[in-house]
């Protein structure tokens, strides 16, 4: 279900899928929830430039762990569901405008966290 390092294709059906992503060129994923938990922790990867993150959530939850300089941008289309970035502010001048994720897709009845560990 999980392939190499640099594009993650998860998909958690009544379950949880837990990765740590450790690629210096990550270039993205496809994430699938449904009654379930997906859980991708990105502290220790890198990314070369802008990435997409495509992400279909009903009835279940997504947590993205990011390092906290990167910036995260939601395009999801939340109905009846919620995108939440709970990472603590830090100082501007600390993030790093090369690392862009861009969150794409749907979250129905469920919930995106987007977190750091700062």
């Amino acid at each position: 279900e999980m392939n190499d390092d640099q594009f993650i294709t998860a998909s958690a059906t009544f379950g949880g899928v837990k990765k740590t992503v450790t690629s210096k060129n990550f270039k993205g994923a496809d994430i699938t929830t449904t009654f379930g938990g997906t859980e991708i922790n990105l502290t220790k990867a890198d990314i070369q430039g802008p990435i997409v993150i495509e992400s279909r959530t009903t009835f279940g939850g997504l947590t993205l762990i990011v390092p906290s300089t990167w910036q995260v941008h939601s395009n999801i289309n939340a109905m009846l569901g919620a995108v939440e970035d709970e990472r603590v502010a830090i100082d501007q001048s600390l993030v790093d405008n090369d690392k862009i994720v861009t969150l794409e897709g749907t979250c129905l009845f469920g919930g995106v966290e987007i977190k750091s560990y700062a």
